[in-house]
């Protein structure tokens, strides 16, 4: 395989983090963040235009701070799955919630915060197994071996790992056929090529 190829097929798995890779930041302020009555903040997550911030905290659940304001607002009480947050594209914070019942059985539900409206959405029921919210362009997804759940409308792409395996998402819809488009990081063309055959080339490369 040459290395123009190797190149193409790569940056379908890295185009999606291509926001995150690394830049040039000049730091200006330092603030330290704490929950309510001194807690530590968790699980910093910070929205798309960088003026608001997710963490979590030890006994008070989810909360949001507006770095312009200062203001603190409390998303949920409950217990939330640190990894599993995101922000969609469409502004909204997807979430799961953790919950033990009498058993110490540990049961995860899907949840919507919208910040519009300040109300919270129960999207998918309480159910054991993994559960994860997954960002997309223009929404998100949550994704569990029994349920799933995608905001309304083309959501754009996403993609992310589960063990060994790499998901692609294109409109809330996990690609089974069809065409898929790839970008060349060193010439920034793009082409499209068949989802089977980039498959293939996928499993030689990771084999």
């Amino acid at each position: 395989m040459n290395k123009m190829m190797r190149m193409t097929l790569m940056t379908m798995l890295a185009v999606m983090a291509l926001p995150v890779m690394a830049q040039e930041v000049e730091v200006t302020s330092v603030q330290r963040l704490h929950g309510d009555n001194g807690q530590p903040a968790y699980y910093p997550v910070l929205n798309p235009t960088g003026d608001r911030l997710l963490y979590q905290t030890d006994n008070d659940g989810m909360k949001m701070y507006d770095m312009s304001s200062g203001q603190v607002t409390t998303i949920t009480t409950d217990v939330v799955s640190g990894p599993d947050v995101c922000w969609g594209g469409d502004g909204k914070v997807y979430y799961v919630s953790l919950d033990m019942d009498e058993n110490k059985l540990i049961y995860r539900s899907g949840n919507c915060y919208d910040t519009a409206t300040e109300q919270v959405s129960r999207l998918i029921e309480p159910q054991h197994g993994a559960m994860r919210a997954v960002p997309a362009k223009r929404g998100a997804a949550l994704r569990s071996p029994s349920q799933n759940y995608k905001s309304p409308g083309d959501i754009g792409d996403a993609a992310w790992t589960e063990g060994s395996r790499v998901h692609v998402m294109v409109g809330g819809d996990e690609f089974e056929r069809g065409n898929v488009r790839v970008r060349d990081l060193s010439t920034r063309e793009e082409r499209e090529i068949a989802l089977q055959d980039a498959a293939k080339e996928i499993r030689s490369l990771l084999s």
